[in-house]
């Protein structure tokens, strides 16, 4: 890995409080929606109090065009971690996290996701008006290929998160904000379990005692990818099942809420078409009845 400290962005006040963000890049990235997820955040509003840093995560080797994009943020990426190899998220978040300095906050950030202009202001002004919650995530606006788009929910409450983990992520990864004392609290960061790391740390956070929220409001615009389905195959079908099963269980012990990883797994190797249909259906605009 080679960590390079290029630039920040620092607004004028000595006594603003540090921001920061944690992304990650690869070559399946495409340039236009990268230069569009960081202009998001670069755009942010009502931040003047706070001091916006970005890390940022180059994990294996990019295109040239890719690579000149990225170069071409250097004064605003407060620090570029490239890594030689593709080695995957969790290993790229974990690092990032590790090279983290004073921020109070930490974001998440994906490299083809768009922010809302307010989305970090609210849930900054979120967590100062609900010290009890660790990590507040949002709805999110999903964006298909054919340019539809559709507001997906989240629990609003922990208690509602824990209730249904059993069915469904908590969160939308790209959207959450953490408190920095929950990578204290997990002194290990992500698990690394190549496919769904995050849900994997929503478990390992529920262990711990920390709480969840999400504000019931779209601040993330979130790309359905055309290549989505071919991601969705038998090993991430397998790796579901055995997360889920394993993470319910710590959970609720031998409980039929362990029929639900089933019933995924199950769903997952049924037809593409199937899968489709299920992922468009309203079920999914459903905060009860959600499966991502």
């Amino acid at each position: 890995m080679i960590c390079l400290e290029v630039g920040t962005i620092e607004p004028n006040s000595d006594r603003a409080m540090s921001i920061a963000v944690i992304m990650s890049v690869y070559a399946g990235d495409k340039v236009s929606q990268f230069s569009s997820s960081i202009d998001s955040i670069l755009n942010q509003s009502g931040l003047d109090e706070f001091k916006l840093r970005i890390y940022l995560g180059v994990d294996g080797p990019l295109s040239h065009e890719l690579k000149q994009t990225v170069d071409s943020y250097a004064d605003q990426i407060y620090r570029l971690s490239v890594f030689e190899n593709n080695r995957g998220l969790s290993y790229v978040l974990n690092d990032l996290i590790n090279v983290l300095e004073d921020e109070a906050f930490v974001f998440r950030m994906d490299a083809d996701d768009i922010c809302h202009h307010a989305r970090f202001s609210s849930q900054l002004r979120y967590m100062e008006n609900n010290p009890e919650i660790d990590i507040v995530g949002t709805y999110i606006m999903e964006m298909q290929p054919d340019d539809a788009q559709r507001i997906i929910r989240y629990p609003m409450r922990h208690e509602d998160a824990v209730a249904e983990i059993h069915k469904r992520s908590p969160f939308a990864h790209p959207t959450v904000c953490f408190r920095r004392n929950v990578f204290r609290v997990l002194k290990s960061g992500y698990p690394h379990t190549h496919l769904c790391e995050d849900v994997a740390l929503w478990f390992a956070c529920i262990a711990a005692g920390l709480r969840f929220a999400n504000i019931p409001e779209p601040l993330l615009f979130f790309r359905v990818s055309d290549n989505f389905w071919k991601r969705r195959g038998v090993l991430r079908a397998r790796a579901e099942f055995l997360l889920w099963t394993k993470g319910v269980w710590g959970i609720y012990g031998l409980n039929w809420r362990l029929a639900f990883p089933l019933m995924r797994f199950l769903y997952r190797l049924g037809p593409v078409s199937l899968q489709k249909w299920g992922y468009a259906s309203s079920f999914r605009t459903n905060r009860n009845t959600h499966l991502q």
